[in-house]
This record gives C-alpha cells, structure tokens and sequence, in this order.
C-alpha cells in the first residue's frame, strides 16, 4: 500500500493557486493555457457554491490564498488540462475531484485537445460537518459574484486588479474604476484589460459581468454564482464556438455563424421519425404525414434522419413537388424512382446488388422490358444484354396506364427493398401533388420494407385535397401504419440556442433578443432566422471590432415593425443587391425551386443572359442557392426565398420573361440531343406565353409545336398522360389552318399522339375522333397503319369484336395477305399441330436468337 502511494505521490503535486499562475506563465501555449485556467475557474466556481451552503462567505474566502490545485507532474511535455485533477478549498475543507468521462474515447493526440470540449463532472467532498451557527451574516449574493469576479480577473491575467504589476510584482499601486491611478480602493474591470492580455472576448464579458455586479444598473450582470459556473462549464463543453470563434467579417462581408445540418427544438419529432424507420427495417410499412406553415421547418426535420437512415443501410428517394412545374408531379415521382436505380447500384455491395438483380429478374421475368421503359436507369441494375433485360419486338408498343405504372413500381419496391436495405421516400410539398401521384404512393406501400415521409403546408390545402384522401384511405384498408405530425412554433429557448451559436455568445446573454424575435415571428424557424438576418442588414445587430463581439439594443429592436408575410424581408434584402444577382435570382426562380446546371450553362452562352453565372455564383455565397446533386442542380435554400426572388419579376412581366428564357434556350440548344428533362423545361418556359406565340410566325409556331410534341413524348413514356395532352393541346393550337398540306409529318405525329393519350386515359370518344381524322387526311396506307392498330385495340376495350375483326381483315387485304372468309376445325387443328412440331425442337435461348422477322411480316402479325 505504501508503494501505491508513494508512486502516487510522484506523479501528483499541490500547488498554492498563486504558484500555480506563476509557474503557468512559463508555459504561454496560447489555448491549452486559457483551457487549462477556465477548468480551475470553473472547479473554483463549484466549490464557492458548496461552501455557501456550509457556513457564511466572507470575503477572504474568495481570494486567490484559499485554493489549492492538484496536478500531475510531467517533464517531458507540456501541461495539458486533462492533467488538473482537481482543486481544493482550505478555508472550508473541501476537495472538489474533476472526472472527464471524454476522456474515455479522446484521441491520444494532444494537439486538439482545445478543440475537442470537455463536459466535465466533478465530485466535492468535505472533511467539515455543516456549520449551523457562525459569528458573521453571509454577504450579499451581488458581492460574491464581485469578489468572484475580481479572483477570475486574477487568474486570466495574472494581474491583481488593485495592483498595476503582476502578482509578484513589488511596489502595489492602487487603481480607480476606470484604471487610473489613485488612493482610493474603488474598481472597474475593463474589457479591454483582459483583451489586451489575450483573453478571448467571452472570457472578457464573462469576468466582467461578475465584477460589475455591485454597480447600479449592470447589464448582463451575474446575479448568482450558478449562472456563472454554468457559463464556465459550457466554455469547456464548446471552446470551438465560444473561446475560439473568431466572428470578425471574411472577404468584408459580416455574417453570423449559423450551423449548417442542425436542428433546433425538434428531439420529439427527430425521433417519432426514426421509430418509424426502425419499425419498417422489422419488415412492415409506415406512412408518416408532417403538415405545418412554411417555414416551420418540416423538409429540414426529414432531412435529419436521412444520414442514419443511409448509415443503417437505407435507400433515401426524395423529390420536392413544385408549384412552377408544369411536368407533372406523377412525371417528377417517377424520375425519382429512376434515380432510385442509380443510388442503389451505387451503394450496394456485390453481393446484395446480386440478390437485387435476381428478385427483378424473378419478379419481372419477360416482363423486364416494361420496367425499362417506365425507369430507363434500371439498366445500371439489370443490363440489357441478360437473358430477361433483352427488349421484346413489338412490347415497345404496349400501352401503359395508371394501373400498370401502380403495378410496376410496386413490384419494383418489392424486389429492392429488404429488412437491411429498406427503402425512405420521402414526397416533400404535396399541396402541389394530384391524386393520381398519391394512388401510386398507396399502391406502393403495399410493398413492405418502406418508410413514406408526406410534408405538407397545412395552411394551404382544403379538406377535400387529395393528401386527406390518402390518409383516410391508407387507414381504412390498414396496409401500413399511419402516422400524422403537425409542427408548430419552435420554443424560445432552443431557437435561443440558435441565436447563440450564430452570434458565439453565452445562450444567457442572447436570451432577451431572442424573446423579442420569437414573439415577432412565433417561433416559425426560416421566419427567425430571416428576421435575425434582417437586422444584421439594418445594422441593429452589429458586430463591434472594438469588443470583437455583436452588439444591439434591444429596445429599438422591440420598437422594430415586422410583417407577417416572410416574403417582404427576403425581397428587401434581394432589391438591394446588384443587378446581375437580381437577374440571376429571377432566372432561377423561373425553373421553379430547382434548375440543372446544364440549363444555366446554355444561358450563359446567350447575350440576354451572359453574365448569369458569375451572378449565381454570388447567389450561392450569399446563402440563397446551393449547388447540388449529381447531375449538378442549382437549388433554392427554401421554399420562401424561390417565392421571393420570383416576386422580383412583376406579376404582369413574368409570362414574358418565362417565354424570353424558353426562347432563349430554344434557339441556343437546336441541333443539341437533348434529354427528356431538358426538352420539357424549354417547353416549360415557353408555353406561359401562349397568346404570344400565336401571333409570331409560321416557322417559329412550327419549331414550338414540334417542342412541345418531343415533350409529350417524354411524359408518355412515363405514362403521364395528363402531362402528355396538355403539352399535345399546345402543339395543335400552334398548327396553321393548312397544317394537313404544310406540315403533314408533323401533323400526323401530333393526332397519333393524342390518339394513344385520350385511348389510355379512358377518353374513347376523343382517341376514336382523332383516330378518324387520320384516316381521311392521311394519303397513304402506310401512314394509317399505326392509327389502324390502335382504332382494333380501341374497338376491343369497348367490346366491338366484330368490328375489330372487319377492321383487320381490311388492313390485311390492303396489306396484300388473303385471309380466307372460313376455316374448318379440321384445317385449324393441322395449323397449330404444324405450328407445334416446329416450335418444340426450338429451346427458349433457341427462341430468343431467332432472325428478327422483317418489318412487313411484323405489320401483318400485329392484325
């Protein structure tokens, strides 16, 4: 035992607080020095607390000559604070023990160890019983905070604030409270005498609130050694933030430190969120419904989860609906689950990519070519060249409606997701969603292993929106669980930990300007922090070089008016930017919340829009947009500042200014292979100004219509029928009266198109009109055999046999085959016998290589 405590001994040593400041000056490493001082200060604070409730204070007590700290020794390196294990008090008995549980799981390295924070425990324990009677009153509370306040200045500046000199200095010069000299003993620490030593700003503020406590009138005054001791203990949990924060402006520009990816006052709701998750990863299905204002914070509490969720091994589809968009919200949901394809493949091991392929394969067998054509991308997962992947002559063909997109998505979320890999989606905004988007969402959750994650602005949807009716309807039939969360305003006091962190002040000298914005804005989170933002630009939150912190006066802050509407504080702030941001933050918001880079790109190269770029870029370093994704997207930060650059074009300007972009881009990209989404966004743009386009010429009328079919062709393909004949409606419109004669090609392709859109949607009597004007206008067999196919298909669906029959016989004598009027039983026996003989000496991969039949043999078969 004796052992033990000798070797104890030889790596611990007690140290009089005094010697233990000197010794430290030899030592001055800049950070590791402040951190090492603030936990004595802070054991100090703790230990003063616990005095109190021994026996009464007095002012000796609170002197540097009372505390002992207790260190290890170390001589081959430098002191660190892990290495103060505690500090005593000797008036009192008390030993206070300082427990780090970081220090369980801290890096070995000691280079950031003033980065890492420290959430210290300590442990007092006293040789002394409890006092009950003593020989003097305990001073006032005002005066222990002074007096503490005097031992902190001591510490941090290794000056006695009575004396000029250091504490071993010799001849004591008394000072007055502005640090003059004088005779009298009175005293007012200033700020910039510690500054000046090097404490950081906060430390500054936080000694010299203690030691204004005796002073009438002090502002962010300690009124209780708790405060203090908090405060101490929290520039130990957060020296990044509070100690070595520097908040001077970058590049001229002053902006608060805001942090990015954290979430205020939500806990209760982060973790409904993640329950759920974790109940689909035990194989079942959750529908989780979040409605709140805009700006309450609901796509930001979603996108929390979304890290652990792909950490857990997850699959995250997201997709924002889009007031703006004229593709369709079903078109947009379906892009997402074609993106879906990529992310898997990107994120799954071999193996699991393997089981993946092997469900699709299963599940879809011939079928696979269907999937491809509803999710192109499904090639990175199944490619072409397997066995099930290869396209099927004539399937290309195949009409596809709602029921068949509900079916294949489905089976698709079926055979991706699993227990380990589930999949997330999550629809933000659905006020701007159709019922037929949300009939595929009920369809797919069917499927198991899957979370769906609706938001919505509850101030702007009606009882009978279709949002209510998936609610209702995924209750009534108990496919999966549902649950519904409503966001209200965030508490004061977490969005005054926001404030906090974005001004790296102490939460308790925050908290009053905080109140004020929460009242002004109830706690809608964009709200505040725009409002927090609007007073930086107003210069009623102002950042003094001086005290090198933020300043403001509460009291003009409270006389400030505020207006309801968000809108007005962003469009402010964006009028006074420069001309080229402007435009560029109107362009963007002309794509709606999101634009690919490539359609900027395109712009950038047009004279109307040739500084658009360097305009954006000013957008993204001013917290507006972000650059995202892959492709790369230009994306609005949040729903309202879209809306707020939107409203820099006036209302009576914006058709015009949509259709000079549409233009713009029209006339830049011709002779490009554009993609689908590109297509659709020129046509997007161009469309808003119908009247106009009616007006211009011929050519450019034709070049639009020709646009607007590509369009329509790329929302067929995904089975968007009701995207595909608005986009059809606008091209037949654009058609000249003699379009049959000028424009014949065009023409042809335009009444075929609507043929097969009105056919899928259940319009009959609409595909069956244009069908018939095809088959007078059009000069030759050829051109009508596609519109003959779909006039027999037609003819089927509404139970018109016969006619069907007669219709193909038609074809077929057109096409030179004689069918004979009449076949025996006996005759057709020997057919399918015959038929048979030659088919069964042929294996399926047999089959799949046979020669492609020519297109003629093709045309007949398909009557």
């Amino acid at each position: 035992m004796g052992d033990i405590n000798t070797q104890m001994n030889n790596i611990m040593e007690d140290m009089p607080l005094t010697k233990w400041l000197e010794a430290e000056l030899k030592n001055p490493d800049g950070k590791r020095l402040i951190i090492r001082k603030t936990t004595v200060a802070y054991a100090a604070a703790e230990l003063l607390q616990k005095a109190i409730t021994i026996a009464p204070l007095s002012a000796n007590k609170i002197s540097l000559d009372n505390f002992v700290v207790r260190t290890k020794k170390w001589h081959h390196r430098p002191s660190s604070a892990a290495d103060i294990l505690g500090v005593d008090m000797i008036s009192e008995k008390l030993s206070l023990t300082i427990i780090d549980p970081s220090d369980l799981g801290r890096s070995s390295s000691r280079d950031a160890e003033e980065d890492a924070g420290r959430n210290l425990v300590v442990s007092i324990s006293s040789c002394l019983p409890r006092s009950s009677d003593s020989g003097f009153e305990q001073i006032k509370e005002s005066t222990i905070c002074h007096l503490f306040g005097i031992l902190l200045y001591q510490i941090y500046s290794n000056l006695d604030p009575f004396l000029e000199n250091k504490l071993e200095g010799n001849e004591p010069t008394l000072l007055d409270q502005g640090g003059v000299k004088t005779e009298k003993g009175g005293l007012r620490l200033t700020y910039s005498t510690l500054r000046e030593l090097g404490s950081p700003p906060n430390i500054c503020m936080l000694v010299q609130n203690f030691a204004e406590g005796n002073l009438p009138s002090p502002r962010n005054t300690y009124f209780s050694l708790k405060e203090g001791s908090d405060d101490l203990h929290l520039l130990l949990r957060q020296p990044n933030k509070l100690l070595f924060t520097s908040n001077a402006p970058e590049d001229g520009h002053l902006r608060l430190r805001l942090q990015k990816n954290k979430l205020y006052g939500r806990d209760h709701e982060v973790s409904l969120i993640s329950d759920a998750f974790s109940t689909v990863c035990v194989g079942e299905s959750v529908a989780l419904f979040v409605g709140g204002f805009s700006g309450s914070g609901k796509t930001s509490l979603v996108e929390s989860v979304m890290a652990s969720v792909n950490a857990s091994g997850g699959y995250v589809l997201a997709q924002k609906f889009d007031q703006l968009s004229r593709g369709g919200p079903l078109l947009e949901l379906i892009s997402a689950f074609d993106r879906l394809c990529v992310l898997i493949q990107s994120r799954t091991s071999p193996q699991d990519l393997q089981i993946i392929v092997d469900r699709l394969t299963e599940t879809f067998g011939v079928d696979l070519s269907l999937l491809r054509r509803l999710l192109p991308k499904v090639d990175v997962l199944v490619p072409p060249s397997t066995k099930f992947g290869q396209q099927i002559p004539g399937q290309d063909g195949t009409r596809m409606n709602l029921q068949s997109v509900c079916f294949i998505l489905q089976h698709f979320i079926r055979a991706v997701s699993s227990k380990s890999h589930p999949v997330m989606i999550f629809l933000d905004d659905l006020q701007w969603s159709n019922s037929m988007t949300l009939k595929v969402i009920q369809h797919i959750l069917g499927a198991s292993n899957c979370l769906f994650v609706g938001s919505y602005r509850s101030n702007e949807v009606s009882p009978n929106h279709a949002v209510f009716r998936l609610m209702k309807e995924l209750e009534a039939s108990k496919q999966c669980s549902v649950q519904k969360l409503i966001l209200d305003g965030v508490k004061c006091e977490d969005l005054n930990t926001l404030v906090s962190d974005a001004l790296c002040l102490f939460p308790r000298v925050t908290r009053g300007l905080s109140s004020i914005i929460h009242e002004k804005t109830e706690g809608n989170p964009f709200f505040f922090l725009e409002f927090l933002r609007s007073l930086v630009d107003r210069g009623l939150l102002q950042y003094s070089m001086g005290l090198e912190r933020w300043e403001w006066d509460e009291d003009l802050i409270r006389l400030e008016k505020i207006t309801n509407n968000v809108l007005f504080l962003l469009a402010n702030k964006m009028s006074r930017m420069r001309m080229e941001v402007q435009m560029a933050l109107k362009v963007l918001s002309s794509f709606g919340n999101e634009v690919n880079e490539k359609i900027i790109t395109y712009l950038n190269t047009t004279s109307q829009f040739v500084d658009i770029l360097s305009g954006v870029e000013e957008a993204i370093s001013d917290g507006f947009v972000s650059r995202v994704g892959e492709p790369l997207c230009y994306v609005f930060v949040h729903d309202k500042v879209r809306e707020a650059a939107y409203s820099l074009i006036p209302d009576d300007a914006k058709d015009d200014f949509h259709c000079m972009l549409g233009e713009a881009l029209r006339s830049i990209s011709k002779g490009d292979g554009l993609d689908d989404n590109t297509v659709i966004t020129i046509a997007d743009q161009i469309n808003h100004n119908l009247d106009a386009l009616r007006q211009s010429g011929s050519s450019m009328r034709l070049e639009v219509a020709s646009l607007n079919h590509m369009a329509a062709l790329a929302a067929m393909s995904r089975s968007d029928n009701d995207t595909a004949s608005a986009y059809l409606s606008v091209s037949l419109q654009l058609l000249p009266d003699d379009h049959w004669q000028s424009s014949y090609r065009l023409s042809l392709k335009l009444y075929i198109a609507t043929a097969k859109v009105a056919c899928s949607s259940g319009y009959m009597d609409k595909s069956d009109a244009a069908l018939k004007v095809i088959f007078k206008e059009a000069t030759s067999l050829e051109d009508k055999l596609e519109a003959y196919y779909l006039y027999v298909n037609l003819l089927h669906s509404q139970e018109r046999g016969e006619e069907a029959h007669m219709t193909c016989q038609d074809v077929l004598a057109q096409l030179g085959e004689k069918i004979p009027e009449y076949v025996t039983p006996e005759e057709s026996k020997k057919i399918i016998q015959e038929t048979i003989v030659i088919i069964s000496g042929l294996s399926e991969e047999k089959l799949l290589k046979l020669k492609e039949a020519d297109e003629n043999s093709q045309t007949v078969m398909r009557f």
